[in-house]
């Protein structure tokens, strides 16, 4: 599926695009830095049960809040990589400006705020399919990852040849290869994070 607020009129396209966004990851709130044209697209496709996004959009705000979470449970993780420009994620008290090439981790079920601009990859990951590859997931969001290491830098890769694919209704190869992406993730996360805390508390 794509979206593309140039089919909208201009009064209405951040509206457009809130209600899109919200509609695909999580009901959130979202602001403009400033009031103009919002020129944005949106494209999603589906890796079995995962979810796999391209947005690229002008600089704009998102929040989700604990009245958000209150009213709209989700239980899933996102996992975004920053194609373009720099963006600044918020969650858990930690605080991470990401860079062009950079992976960040982030949690649906807690609140979290991120100010991005750009052009941005995102995956939806059911939490169990994380957990189960990564028991302290939580512990590792809103902080950069990937390019770092030889094993971040084929999880990147993975993210992005998961934009280009067409896997059309064939449901079992977009689980096996969405399986892929997440497994590398957790051996970056793993390898880039964890070995980085655990020498830190040595």
């Amino acid at each position: 599926d794509i979206y593309r607020t140039s089919e909208i009129a201009e009064k209405s396209q951040f509206g457009y695009w809130h209600d899109v966004i919200c509609r695909h990851f999580v009901p959130a709130n979202s602001r403009l830095e400033k009031q103009s044209a919002f020129l944005a697209c949106f494209a999603t496709s589906p890796l079995g049960s995962f979810q796999i996004s391209r947005l690229t959009a002008p600089r704009h705000f998102w929040s989700r809040t604990t009245d958000n979470l209150r009213r709209a449970p989700h239980d899933e993780f996102l996992l975004s990589l920053k194609l373009g420009g720099t963006s600044c994620l918020q969650q858990d008290g930690r605080e991470v400006q990401q860079r062009a090439g950079e992976l960040a981790l982030y949690d649906t079920g807690r609140p979290f705020s991120y100010l991005l601009d750009s052009d941005i990859a995102l995956l939806k990951i059911p939490r169990h399919e994380l957990i189960a590859r990564l028991p302290q997931a939580e512990q590792y969001t809103a902080a950069a990852f990937g390019p770092h290491s030889a094993v971040g830098r084929i999880a990147c890769h993975l993210v992005r040849e998961a934009l280009e694919l067409d896997l059309g209704s064939n449901h079992s190869a977009g689980q096996l290869f969405g399986s892929c992406v997440v497994d590398a993730l957790a051996a970056a996360i793993e390898w880039e994070l964890a070995g980085q805390a655990a020498l830190q508390r040595g």
